[in-house]
Formats: structure tokens, C-alpha cells, sequence
């Protein structure tokens, strides 16, 4: 039998909400307990901000950004990223613990006091591993006993607010610094 082509066919689409993976994917109407996503709130009072390490807020919304952005000086060919390992402090000094750093170009410290032969015109920024920026507020050289051997440290960077003291590991590589990682130590020997 051969189509009628005078008629006019009429065809019509059913659209059904199931109430599945792709229901209430449009804007507004969210009033499922299981979906997720922006109409849920999220406690942030155990939230620690990366800026200034308080708790009940995240990074972006620090009040604090504002202010401390004022103070850097950015340079774009030379930019250092800090990647840090945490361990554990069985000392009573905070401020005497160090980290060797393998991301840290630099050595950087947080008490000025420590540096002779301070620089107070040298700035720069630096860039973290949680992508803030601090800014160095000057640099110097550094003595530092080690052992009952004290050992001299140039051009180490001075960030007022830094809570770890770092040690990078490719700037004593550059001085001739033997660094071996073993299963639960790091070995560090000086050629002499």
C-alpha cells in the first residue's frame, strides 16, 4: 500500500520526569535532601584560610587579601614555587626547626633577627604550593650550628610571616652539599 501524501501526519514527543540522574538540572527548584551542590550550606568553622591561617573562612574570601596584596612586588620571569614536607617537631623551639625543601629555591626564614649582612632594599615574591604569594622583605646570610660545626648560609630570603624556616635543597647542592634520602632519614654531608 502506498503512502497517502495529501494527509497531513501529526507526530508528538513525550518528555517524562522520572526523577533520576538528570531531574531538576535546570536553575532553581533544588529540594532533594540527597542532591549536592550550591543550595547546600557547608559549616566553614573547621575551615582554615591558606592567607592568614584563621579558621571560618576560605582563602578568596579573607579579609585580610586586600591589604597584604598591596605589598608585592611581582616578578613574571622569575617566579618560585615552595613545595613543602610536613614531619614531626620533637623540639621545645619552634622557631629552630627547619625543613629541607627540594621546591624551595631559596633558604627562607621567618625572624630577621637571625641575618647578618641584611639587605633591607632587596624585595621580591614568592609563590607557594598553595599558589599565595608572600612577599621577601630582604635578604642576608645566616650562621647556623649544626652539630657543633657552624656553617654560614648566603643570600637567604627574609618573609616576615613565614611559620617554617626552609632550607632548599638545590641551593646547597650549589655549594658542594651531599643530600642522600633514605627509608626514614636525610643525611646531609658537607665535601670538604
Amino acid at each position: 500500500m502506498k503512502p497517502n501524501l495529501d494527509k497531513e501526519e501529526e507526530q508528538a514527543l513525550k518528555v517524562s520526569n522520572y526523577g533520576g540522574r538528570g531531574a531538576n538540572r535546570g536553575r532553581g527548584g533544588r529540594s532533594s535532601s540527597r542532591e549536592r551542590g550550591r543550595g547546600r550550606q557547608i559549616s566553614k568553622e573547621n575551615i582554615e584560610c591558606f592567607r592568614c591561617h584563621k579558621l571560618g573562612h576560605y582563602q578568596s574570601e579573607c579579609p585580610n587579601w586586600e591589604d597584604a596584596n598591596a605589598n608585592f612586588v611581582e616578578f613574571d620571569d622569575k617566579e618560585e614555587i615552595l613545595l613543602m614536607a610536613q614531619g614531626t617537631d620533637e623540639s621545645n623551639d619552634k622557631k629552630a626547626v627547619w625543613y629541607l625543601d627540594s621546591g624551595c629555591s631559596n633558604h627562607m626564614v621567618g625572624n630577621k633577627e637571625w641575618l647578618f649582612d641584611f639587605d633591607v632594599i632587596f624585595r621580591e615574591s614568592v609563590k607557594l604550593g598553595d599558589d599565595s604569594k608572600m612577599a621577601v622583605m630582604g635578604k642576608g646570610n645566616l650562621k647556623l650550628n649544626i652539630n657543633g660545626m657552624v656553617q654560614a648560609r648566603t643570600d637567604v630570603y627574609f618573609l616576615p610571616g613565614l611559620k617554617n624556616n626552609l632550607l632548599s635543597i638545590g641551593q646547597l647542592q650549589q655549594k658542594n652539599v651531599t643530600i642522600i634520602f633514605e627509608k626514614d632519614q636525610c643525611r646531609v654531608f658537607h665535601d670538604k
